[in-house]
């Protein structure tokens, strides 16, 4: 450069005197400008009134002579500085930049503030590199004040301040920051150093680029932990882009967890297999490696149960750690030097590199489960690297969409995606699932060695694509099983996998692994839960004995587990559905008084309400109503109206009309099913009538519209109608709204209520012998029990009032041999009383009475 400057201004020729003859002589005042600078006119010109010049200046002072020499030696240093200025700014600059991330120092400093500006401005590591040797820098070299310096600085290039910041700009302090959870401030420091790697016009080593990369990953990770996803998630996207295949897996190993979280879980998946089928590539800590793995596979697993259970409205009653621990460091580029971050980063790129153009594909070994393959590709079509697998393999490929009738393939644009694979020595099938798998597609290999590839967005039958995600799921998680057996997330594998079973309906191996995670793993917080799950599926397949000892156990073990108040409850219904009326309301006023859970109350109540009133026990049912009544919730649920329906009987047991006519009037709502609607109708008019309120009876049965009942539902209509008819003394058009209904009716219990109000018309008309005929008719249909006493009791009074004393003596000794109830019994004891003193056996008419005294029901 100085050489150019100097033939540019002096000629291409050096000058033809010698020192000696320049010097020879003294300097003459005379002498011409043409003498001494071979120009131009105009540069005579511009020399001589230059010199005219500094002889005004110079006139009042001394007067000092310069030679010729002196003259030309310092417009000839002037020259060559501003020259070297031009020429030196720009590259300092961006040497300047390049300093941000340097080679590091020996050993680092532990304060992570210094600040301390250096004289020179030495490469420091980049871990301890801050603003102030960038500062000092551009300050030094703008001492020299030079406005063409000024003019010549490349665009985009701010020029920084020259005093020192109060914090340091450098990795070190971030990760510091990132730390310390600031990831406000942890963000902005990432995003400075990012920032100075992506000016325009400089140039960067690949080391800087991966460097600029691990920023932008770092900057993702602050935006995620700030909950802050949207950010992160378009962070994580750019940083695949990166060439270094730790960022690309890390990147999607978390942008895996962000697909989650918004319920993207096929995404989620493909994301998995991606950040999988790099891991072996990377050259890292191998624990840290298998933990990494472990944590893809159960990710895998992971999002394709999630999606499951939410298609198949299964995801109730989940723990809600289940998927939340993972082996993993959160971030592996903690407390890492600079040039072992810098190996970490590049690990696995030269690997990758040898197959840029085709995936190379070589056999490996030979064992019991078949052949295994290296395989080593990037960003290779994944029909590519499958049709290469299934020849090395000697498998086929049927490219058919999911549920497909027809013979139209995968669209070549899903089938083409980039896919990058690093594999040693895999089975051929693990193989053809990963690269299915990172191009979002799912391969299954069926009995004839042919590779199945599904697409999971393109499905006809929902059922159908449950089903095969479900075997899908069911066999990953069996294979974590067998490979992570030392596991922290065995447990939660296996909680998955009887999730998994139940939607099979495979609910005996369900139950298995549901007893097994609250055997084994006792200690953690599934075994509560999957205690919990397993009462839940006894309960299905009527194994109530083994559902309440799960439940039983479950509360006795873990008291306070979230589930224990919902154990609880689920026992006492356990125990009224075991008909244990006595022991569910016991457990059901438990939950309402310690349970703090306002929905457990609310059915605890309710519950209570109900097995007082299974028992007879009718005053403390209609309290437990009533609680039941001040704390519900939902004004208009149907269990609600159940709940009035059944508040009506109680009321009709306690002979408060009034009160079952309110109750039935809010238990009748047109949100109940027909038939529910229908026997709420029937018992209001049934509560009219024992009102002796005949004309609302009749109004209200005349208002139902037959048409919008079956021919069942409507024979229920006629004989409530019947029965009204019956009871303001009009027995014929009673029973001829009946006629031969019975007849035609299949139901015994049903046929029975038809053949009871006939027998009943004939008792109103005094027609004692056919009333006598349909009740022994009667009996022989209706099974044992409480119904079948009361149509025993009916007879027998028929029989006494035909004085029949000995048959009527014999049907009160069945009934109160039954048992069945205490009301039945007394008035089948006093009946025979009657009947014996017809017959003047006054001592066995006292002696049924005593007996009767000491009667002790066995009330279940």
């Amino acid at each position: 450069m100085a050489k150019e400057t100097e033939e540019k201004f002096f000629g291409n020729d050096p000058p033809t005197e010698s020192p000696e003859d320049m010097f020879a002589t003294e300097a003459s005042d005379s002498i011409s400008e043409s003498d001494v600078f071979a120009g131009t006119k105009d540069f005579y010109k511009t020399l001589s009134q230059t010199g005219d010049t500094h002889k005004q200046t110079k006139s009042s002072k001394e007067k000092r002579h310069y030679s010729i020499s002196q003259k030309v030696l310092a417009i000839s240093i002037i020259t060559l500085l501003i020259t070297l200025s031009y020429a030196l700014i720009p590259k300092t600059k961006k040497n300047t930049y390049q300093t941000i991330i340097a080679t590091p120092s020996p050993t680092l400093s532990a304060d992570f503030n210094t600040n301390k500006a250096t004289s020179s401005p030495t490469p420091s590591a980049d871990f301890d590199t801050n603003k102030a040797v960038h500062s000092q820098t551009t300050t030094s070299l703008s001492a020299s004040n030079q406005p063409q310096s000024a003019s010549k600085q490349p665009q985009g290039i701010s020029t920084q301040p020259s005093e020192i910041p109060s914090e340091p700009v450098s990795l070190r302090y971030a990760e510091k920051l990132y730390l310390q959870r600031s990831y406000a401030k942890a963000f902005d420091l990432y995003k400075t150093i990012f920032d100075r790697f992506s000016m325009p016009d400089i140039s960067i080593s690949k080391n800087d680029e991966l460097l600029r990369d691990f920023c932008r990953l770092k900057m993702a990770f602050c935006k995620k932990a700030a909950a802050d996803y949207e950010s992160a998630y378009n962070l994580l996207r750019k940083a695949l882009q990166s060439s270094s295949p730790v960022i690309k897996a890390f990147a999607n190993y978390k942008l895996c967890f962000i697909d989650i979280h918004n319920k993207q879980f096929k995404k989620a998946r493909a994301r998995a297999y991606q950040a999988l089928a790099i891991a072996d590539v990377i050259d890292f800590d191998p624990k840290w490696i298998q933990d990494f793995k472990s944590d893809c596979h159960f990710l895998i697993a992971e999002s394709m149960t999630i999606d499951i259970l939410s298609m198949s409205n299964s995801d109730k009653n989940m723990p809600e750690d289940i998927w939340r621990s993972f082996n993993c460091a959160d971030d592996p580029f903690i407390n890492l030097q600079n040039q072992d971050l810098i190996k970490f980063l590049n690990s696995g790129s030269e690997q990758l590199d040898k197959s840029l153009f085709m995936p190379r594909i070589e056999k490996s070994k030979s064992n019991d489960s078949g052949d295994s393959f290296t395989i080593v590709c990037r960003d290779c079509s994944a029909e590519e690297v499958m049709s290469r697998l299934a020849s090395s393999a000697k498998l086929n490929i049927s490219w058919v969409p999911l549920n497909s009738k027809s013979s139209t393939v995968i669209n070549p644009a899903i089938r083409n995606r980039p896919v990058t694979i690093y594999t040693l020595a895999m089975p051929s099938q693990q193989i053809a699932k990963m690269v299915a798998g990172c191009a979002g597609l799912l391969a299954q290999i069926d009995d004839t060695n042919t590779i199945n590839i599904c697409d999971l967005q393109n499905h006809k039958s929902l059922d159908e694509h449950i089903s095969l995600l479900n075997r899908e799921a069911v066999s990953l998680w069996k294979s974590f099983l067998l490979t992570y057996y030392n596991d922290s997330r065995i447990p939660n594998a296996h909680f998955a996998l009887g999730k998994l079973l139940v939607i099979q309906n495979n609910l005996p191996n369900a139950i298995a692994e549901f007893k097994l995670t609250a055997t084994r793993f006792s200690n953690t917080d599934f075994a509560p839960i999957a205690l919990f799950h397993s009462s839940l599926l006894k309960s299905q397949i009527h194994d109530y004995v083994g559902a309440g000892q799960d439940l039983n156990q479950l509360i006795e073990q873990y008291p306070d587990s979230p589930v224990t108040g919902q154990a609880c409850l689920y026992l006492a219904e356990t125990n009224f559905q075991m008909q244990r009326y006595a022991q569910a309301s016991k457990k059901y006023q438990k939950v309402y008084y310690l349970s703090p859970n306002r929905d457990y109350q609310i059915k605890a109540a309710l519950g209570t309400a109900k097995s007082f009133y299974e028992q007879k026990d009718y005053t403390n049912a209609e309290q437990w109503f009533n609680n039941y009544f001040k704390i519900v919730k939902n004004k208009n649920g149907k269990e609600l109206y159940l709940a009035y329906f059944t508040f009506g009987q109680t009321s009709l047991a306690m002979n408060k009309t009034q009160q079952a006519c309110n109750a039935f009037k809010l238990a009748l709502h047109n949100n109940n099913s027909k038939d529910q609607y229908l026997t709420t109708l029937l018992a209001l008019t049934d509560s009219y009538i024992k009102k002796k309120d005949f004309v609302s009876a009749i109004k209200l049965i005349e208002q139902i519209n037959p048409e919008q009942f079956s021919p069942i539902q409507y024979t229920k209509i006629l004989l409530i109608k019947s029965k009204v008819f019956r009871s303001i003394g009009l027995t014929e058009k009673a029973q001829f709204l009946l006629g031969d209904n019975a007849e035609y009716i299949s139901d015994p219990q049903f046929k029975s209520k038809i053949m009871l109000e006939i027998s009943r018309c004939y008792i109103s008309q005094g027609n004692l012998t056919e009333a006598e005929k349909t009740l022994l008719k009667l009996i022989t249909i209706v099974e044992p029990g409480y119904y079948a006493d009361q149509i025993k009791l009916e007879l027998a009074q028929v029989l006494f009032d035909q004085n029949k004393p000995d048959q009527t003596i014999l049907i009160c000794t069945k009934i109160m041999d039954s048992n069945t109830d205490k009301q039945i019994s007394e008035k089948a004891s006093k009946l025979a009383s009657e009947a014996y003193k017809r017959k003047d056996d006054y001592n066995n008419a006292a002696a049924v009475l005593l007996k009767d005294l000491n009667y002790t029901p066995d009330v279940r």
